[in-house]
């Protein structure tokens, strides 16, 4: 992540008071791997994906990211 903050100028809006409060982003992908960090930051997930009927597999990332 250190270089990714680089990359979009993360930095820069940082300094200027910009930390990303009232922002809310949604992710459309295969899948996610659990993190830690945002379980409770994750406040909706719709599993569309071919597994979504399986238990075992349901809001799993199956697809490797």
């Amino acid at each position: 992540m250190y270089k990714v903050v680089d990359q979009i100028g993360a930095r820069q809006l940082w300094a200027q008071g910009f930390d990303g409060t009232g922002i809310n982003v949604a992710v459309i992908d295969t899948g996610v791997a659990p993190v830690a960090e945002l379980t409770d930051k994750v406040v909706a997930v719709v599993d569309l994906s071919a597994e979504a009927r399986v238990p075992e597999a349901q809001y799993i990332d199956t697809f490797g990211h």
